[in-house]
Order: C-alpha cells, then structure tokens, then sequence
C-alpha cells in the first residue's frame, strides 16, 4: 500500500478533455494525467483539509475521470477541490474488498459529522 497526494485544478481536466492530439512533455495536463496513473486505488478529493468526495477505481483514476465521472464535472466537489489524496492498494486487492474499503471510510467520515457529496 502506498500514499500520494496530487494537487488538483478542474480546469486541468476540463482542458484534458478537449484536447486532442500529443502532449509536450511539459503541459500541465500531461503532467497531472501521469500522477494519476496508480491503478486499483481509494481517492479523496480534498479542499485544502475538508475531504470532499471518496472514490474507488480499479482503472487509472485519469481515465476514470475522463470517461466515467460526466455527470460530476459540474459537481460542487468536483469543482471546488484542490488536491487529491490516493491509497494505492495491492493489486491483489479486489473490487468487492476495494468497495468495502471505500465505503468504510465513507461511513466513518458522515459518522465523524462531516459532510461528503458522495450520494451512496
């Protein structure tokens, strides 16, 4: 298990989206897509020390943003968070325990008394 923390800017992925084409090595989007390339991980989307929203992919989270999160990109989360925290888990963890994982730490935050925008 490992821990990272990226810092985050929806425009980033805004931009990533209508891109087409090849990158620089040097454009902020190329660089914010390869610190999420960690398959099979738990993400918290944090503004500043309020965790916003908890996820699970078993995908790169990139490319779950990309094609999977349409419907949160005018989300409130989505556009007021500014770094992303992410357990890399064992890739002999599966989805079933990696659902479970994700749902614990969405229980013990709403038991905690915080607020998330996660509709589970």
């Amino acid at each position: 298990m490992e821990f990272k923390t990226v810092n985050y800017d929806s425009k980033i992925i805004k931009e990533g989206i209508s891109h087409k084409g090849r990158r620089k090595s040097d454009d902020p989007v190329k660089i914010f897509s390869q610190q999420l390339k960690d398959q099979n991980v738990l993400y918290f989307f944090y503004k500043d020390d309020e965790c916003l929203y908890i996820g699970q992919t078993g995908i790169c989270l990139w490319d779950r943003i990309i094609r999977h999160e349409d419907p949160e990109k005018d989300s409130k989360w989505f556009e007021e968070a500014n770094k992303i925290c992410l357990i890399i888990l064992d890739k002999k963890v599966d989805v079933i325990s990696r659902r479970n994982l994700e749902s614990t730490f969405i229980v013990n935050y709403l038991r905690a008394g915080h607020k998330l925008y996660n509709k589970e």
